[in-house]
């Protein structure tokens, strides 16, 4: 087979993690027989960023294995939880409903009066609490049992280890990288595990961990992270499908992980969590649709330009050629670079794993089908390469 550069896109939306590790897990399985080169570059966007730091680290089915086993076991209270004193004000706003009415009444009417009014008095004060506590946090949810999980596992497989390792430079080299949008200049941030600069942080291990949790992270829901001047949030708030990255890299093929189509139907939205996420997801999706099929678009008028210099060549006419020339290098696609894109799509829709609708069982499905999905697409592949 050809020497081709394998990239990989995986993007985000919180129901495409344990389909994310699936697809990784087919993927390798036919490296491992030769079927197809090892990727050399991979980013992953929002949720995107969690499988590529932790199942590239190292690039071995036992370590993809490991992350699987960990993703079916997942419980909610693993990746999120309500802020302490939120948490603290609505358990208090609850309780308050039982202890009022067994609160004495009074004897006399103006003890009467004193008890109505502290009983009002205390429960205006837990819900006021409660109000102050949703609108002063800045965000819905904590991300600390997120954190936790990570930074554990990564300990307890060597994965920080292996996640530098594999940017060291080269034939086995992966370049990996886990971008971020920055609130204040709305500018990307990128950290990688190749680039001097970040391997030589002192603390780079706790830099890939808010790398991870600011690339994932969804507004309002979870918080963002700062570092230094930077207010880092969701990277699928910029661009959820980067490859602009993976063709900077040099990439002949990228491999997309959409798993998804770009726009699905669903039930109404009940609450004002499932609707502000519905709004969010067709925002990022019809986002990266229009990326996708700009990139579709690009290589088509690539190949139009390669046939007309093919054309040109035959006749052997250098003024003509010249004059092609110096028209072709106004197109803003000019000196880019063809790739061949696959999508990763499923064929069966991938189940909710946010909030209420989070099932340990869903994560198995999840996975189940990103595995079948990465063998569709490796069959697009092959028949595009012996087409």
């Amino acid at each position: 087979m050809p020497n081709h550069k394998i990239g990989f896109v995986l993007i985000g939306g919180v129901k495409r993690l344990a389909a994310h590790v699936g697809a990784l897990y087919r993927y390798k399985l036919e490296e491992d027989v030769g079927k197809i080169m090892r990727p050399t570059f991979v980013i992953g966007s929002s949720s995107g960023s969690i499988p590529t730091a932790t199942c590239f680290a190292p690039w071995h089915h036992k370590n993809i294995e490991f992350v699987g086993n960990i993703v079916r076991k997942l419980t909610r209270n693993q990746i999120l939880s309500y802020h302490f004193w939120m948490e603290s004000a609505g358990v208090l706003t609850i309780i308050e409903d039982f202890i009022l009415p067994l609160l004495p009444e009074g004897s006399t009417k103006t003890k009467r009066m004193i008890f109505k009014a502290g009983k009002s008095g205390l429960s205006l004060s837990t819900k006021a609490l409660l109000v102050y506590e949703l609108l002063e946090k800045p965000s819905l949810f904590s991300n600390k049992p997120l954190q936790k999980l990570l930074k554990d596992n990564m300990n307890r497989n060597k994965g920080f280890e292996f996640f530098w390792k594999s940017g060291e430079e080269g034939h086995n080299q992966i370049k990996l990288e886990i971008p971020a949008v920055d609130l204040v200049t709305a500018g990307e941030w990128i950290f990688t595990n190749y680039l001097p600069e970040h391997r030589s942080l002192a603390d780079r291990d706790e830099f890939l961990i808010k790398a991870v949790l600011a690339s994932a992270s969804i507004p309002a829901l979870f918080p963002t992270q700062e570092l230094g001047n930077m207010v880092l949030d969701d990277a699928a708030l910029r661009i959820n499908a980067p490859l602009h990255r993976a063709v900077a890299a040099g990439c002949d093929v990228i491999f997309i992980f959409l798993h998804t189509p770009f726009h699905e139907k669903v039930a109404p939205p009940k609450t004002w969590i499932e609707e502000f996420t519905r709004a969010l997801e067709i925002t990022v999706n019809e986002s990266t649709r229009k990326t996708v099929e700009g990139h579709q678009e690009t290589n088509q008028c690539l190949e139009v330009s390669e046939n007309i210099k093919r054309i040109v060549a035959k006749r052997k006419d250098a003024d003509l050629d010249a004059e092609i020339e110096k028209e072709t290098k106004k197109y803003p696609f000019y000196n880019r670079k063809k790739t061949i894109l696959i999508p990763v799509v499923a064929e069966e829709r991938l189940p909710e794993i946010f909030v209420g609708k989070f099932k340990k069982e869903n994560m198995e499905l999840g996975m189940e089908i990103g595995y079948r999905a990465m063998g569709k697409a490796l069959e697009t592949f092959y028949k595009t390469k012996t087409g």
